[in-house]
């Protein structure tokens, strides 16, 4: 990533696989994993290919009791697995929208966390 890119970002992102549902608009729960995540969206990579604007409901599980939210497909960038021949996977950004105001705190929290859990390995 770019040094521009990261000035661009609103909200700090940390790589960490936190296990999220994806309940996307054919009506599909996609189970998949978290590749980072921010105060603002995941990024995540699925199987299955969504559209930019699509609307999905997500079960993000950063403690026992997940986050329950609404988000907005940003960009969808497919690339070919390394592992499996012949299958594209979809790199999927994905903004997080109705948030409960409960919960932030709690996403925000686990982000700075890790992040310092991640600088002190360093």
């Amino acid at each position: 990533m770019e040094k521009d890119d990261i000035n661009k970002r609103r909200f700090i992102r940390i790589e960490f696989p936190f296990t999220v549902h994806v309940n996307v608009p054919q009506g599909n729960i996609i189970s998949t994993y978290v590749e980072n995540i921010s105060e603002g969206g995941i990024k995540v990579i699925m199987k299955e290919e969504l559209k930019p604007s699509d609307l999905v409901d997500l079960k993000i599980y950063v403690k026992e009791t997940p986050i329950e939210c609404r988000g907005r497909v940003v960009w969808v960038e497919p690339r070919q697995s390394r592992f499996l021949e012949e299958v594209t996977l979809y790199h999927t950004g994905i903004e997080l929208r109705d948030v409960n105001p409960k919960d932030l705190p709690v996403l925000k929290e686990r982000v700075v966390r890790l992040l310092q859990e991640t600088k002190e390995k360093d």
